[in-house]
């Protein structure tokens, strides 16, 4: 059995992982469920509140280095304009009194003597390394700062040797908040060679996870997860999300992208929320009507709080939100209220549940909804 009160101290959220958990494990064969129990008591979640702490933390040391420079400026590891997992972690940036650009393609690097490269979490500083190399393409004699938030020890000799064999002319600084030990099966005595051999097994066979993932990127062996997403360096079978057959523990992100909390639901569930959401544009509208849709099909506000990262309090804003608008009962969030198809098409959800024989079972629901689409 997993143990997880070191997760959080949220009741409902802890309510809702338990819960999550039970539907999850049903996948498994037994003498699987023993090994999954004993790689997922080894995890480390952090939740909303605690990132939080965390974050704070973070912006606070950064800034006492950034006061101390002469023209700094602060990037981050993102190649594109486009938000990705960590666009939680961009975010915090806008409010700060710090220079800071996302992408160091849009710097002008002649106009700044120092440079400090930021991440929410680095697994074996790839990721740094590349970006440290376009910054010298245009610049070498610039001061370079490494500050992840989050960072391996795997990832910070990468960045270290590869500034001392490489890069010896550049004056370079590695700071980070939080240093993990990563190789957890290799090193960490977790699974013996026999359970090792499952755990293989079951991630290629029935996870589906691709080689390059099997032990996560770069092979670290990670096992990590934050409420708004999970590193690929952490074990694949995690958080992969490319196999309709398997339900993820974790999901990869929740950004980007609208991933229909990542993966988490059942086939037929995914298709019923891609219908009623179809028409919504932005992704936090995207968010806040499935959080409604899933309480109408049966959900707990625990888990589906859980399941689409959406912070206890922010959840139950929304749900306040929508009792106030009689889009639900206010003596049950499971029923709709009298406005209900003002907002969403009510009655395609009760087709839905009329379809359905039994109770919601993620993985077991087969039903064909195309049908729906010309309703």
């Amino acid at each position: 059995m997993v143990n997880f009160s070191s997760w959080t101290t949220d009741k409902n959220l802890k309510k809702g992982i338990k819960e999550w958990y039970k539907y999850y494990i049903k996948q498994f064969k037994s003498d699987e469920k023993n090994i999954i129990d004993k790689i997922l008591n080894e995890v480390t979640f952090y939740d909303y509140s605690t990132l939080l702490k965390i974050k704070n933390e973070y912006f606070d040391n950064l800034y006492k280095i950034y006061v101390t420079l002469c023209k700094p400026i602060i990037c981050t590891t993102i190649k594109d304009n486009k938000t990705h997992n960590s666009y939680s972690f961009i975010s915090d940036f806008k409010s700060k009194s710090m220079n800071f650009e996302v992408n160091v393609n849009k710097i002008s690097l002649d106009d700044y003597e120092e440079i400090i490269i930021v991440d929410d979490y680095s697994g074996s500083g790839d990721s740094i390394i590349k970006t440290i190399n376009k910054i010298i393409e245009k610049n070498k004699s610039i001061k370079i700062i490494i500050f992840p938030m989050i960072c391996t020890q795997f990832a910070k000799t990468n960045i270290y040797d590869y500034f001392k064999i490489k890069l010896p002319y550049i004056n370079s600084e590695i700071y980070t908040l939080i240093t993990r030990d990563i190789h957890y099966i290799s090193e960490g005595n977790i699974l013996d060679d026999y359970e090792k051999s499952i755990f293989e097994k079951l991630s290629i066979e029935l996870c589906k996870v691709r080689s390059e993932f099997l032990y996560g990127y770069n092979s670290c062996e990670e096992l990590l997860s934050m409420y708004y997403f999970t590193p690929n360096n952490t074990l694949g079978f995690l958080w992969w999300f490319e196999n309709n057959n398997y339900e993820s523990f974790f999901g990869r992100n929740d950004n980007n992208k609208f991933y229909l909390s990542t993966n988490k639901f059942g086939n037929d569930v995914k298709k019923i929320i891609k219908l009623l959401i179809s028409r919504c544009k932005k992704t936090e509208d995207k968010k806040k009507k499935t959080l409604l849709i899933l309480l109408l099909l049966g959900y707990s506000k625990e888990l589906s709080s859980f399941y689409l990262r959406i912070p206890p309090k922010e959840c139950n804003e929304h749900i306040e939100s929508f009792v106030s608008k009689k889009y639900l009962d206010k003596t049950n969030f499971n029923n709709p209220g009298e406005n209900i198809n003002k907002y969403l098409d009510y009655s395609k959800i009760i087709i839905f549940l009329s379809m359905r024989k039994s109770e919601i079972e993620i993985s077991k629901i087969v039903i064909n909804l195309n049908s729906l689409q010309n309703r």
